[in-house]
């Protein structure tokens, strides 16, 4: 009879609310210190922000254009319908001006997918070049392009934004028909694997 009250009084001190608090707090401090030292993976580089923005000075259709409409449906390369097909390499600068420094390159295609409104498929990566960091930041999802606002994911990054996610809300601070500079407020999270 002894031994059958020890060990209901043993599992019964196990299942107390203080014990089993003490017990998730124990396991919790044991888990992230093994996840801090998992080899290959560590902290995020402290010199790469967590929020960032920059512009995309976007010019189609113009003198030193920075965006080439490649396909169109009919051949007809002057509209914005359905399937038309961009590639752009736009240069990404500090501020909206057009004279300010460029501190990278965005690189990639959008397309509209929509026959009913105007949505684009977006798909480029930002080469970024500064004294702080160096990578590039991907991003590809669709948005409806005449919103004010924007979302569009950021699915990957290089060098020192390897390991990142995200997204950008994307605005059009300057619209003057076929020149925009489009704005990325970009919020990330990642972990960064070596």
């Amino acid at each position: 009879m002894a031994s059958s009250s020890s060990s209901s009084s043993s599992s019964s001190s196990w299942s107390s609310p203080g014990a089993m608090a003490a017990a998730a707090a124990i396991l919790a401090l044991a888990m992230s210190f093994l996840a801090l030292n998992l080899p290959g993976v560590t902290a995020a580089s402290s010199k790469v922000p967590r929020r960032l923005q920059f512009f995309m000075q976007d010019r189609q259709l113009i003198a030193n254009n920075t965006g080439v409409e490649v396909a169109a449906e009919g051949g007809n390369l002057t509209r914005y319908a359905f399937g038309t097909v961009f590639v752009i390499d736009d240069p990404i600068t500090e501020t909206t001006s057009n004279t300010s420094k460029v501190v990278g390159r965005g690189q990639g295609m959008y397309l509209v997918e929509s026959r009913s409104n105007f949505h684009l498929l977006v798909s480029f990566s930002a080469y970024l070049e500064n004294p702080q960091y160096n990578g590039t930041i991907v991003f590809h999802g669709s948005y409806k392009a005449l919103e004010p606002t924007r979302e569009l994911p950021i699915i990957a990054g290089t060098g020192d934004f390897r390991g990142i996610t995200g997204y950008a809300i994307v605005s059009t601070p300057v619209d003057l028909g076929l020149y925009v500079v489009l704005s990325f407020d970009c919020f990330i999270s990642f972990l960064r694997y070596e």
